[in-house]
């Protein structure tokens, strides 16, 4: 599961931090009616990477991060 913005990430992981603790690392999110936690990643949203361009080097090391446990099939942590 990819979370786009602090919004979403703040909503969805029930967390009290900000995107930019919350990015770049992976969190098993327990989901009801799902006997497995789901791998979560957040990351920055788009409209926030087009008003700050300095955030894109991080962006993209979270997809990078996404694109490795896609191509792995690996079970991320």
């Amino acid at each position: 599961l990819l979370l786009l913005g602090g919004l979403a990430a703040k909503s969805v992981m029930g967390s009290p931090l900000g995107i930019g603790r919350l990015r770049g690392r992976w969190v098993r999110l327990p989901i009801a009616g799902l006997a497995e936690p789901v791998p979560t990643l957040a990351t920055f949203h788009p409209a926030y990477l087009l008003r700050s361009p300095g955030a894109k080097a991080a962006a993209w090391s979270d997809l990078l991060l996404l694109r490795r446990a896609l191509d792995d099939d690996a079970e991320v942590t």
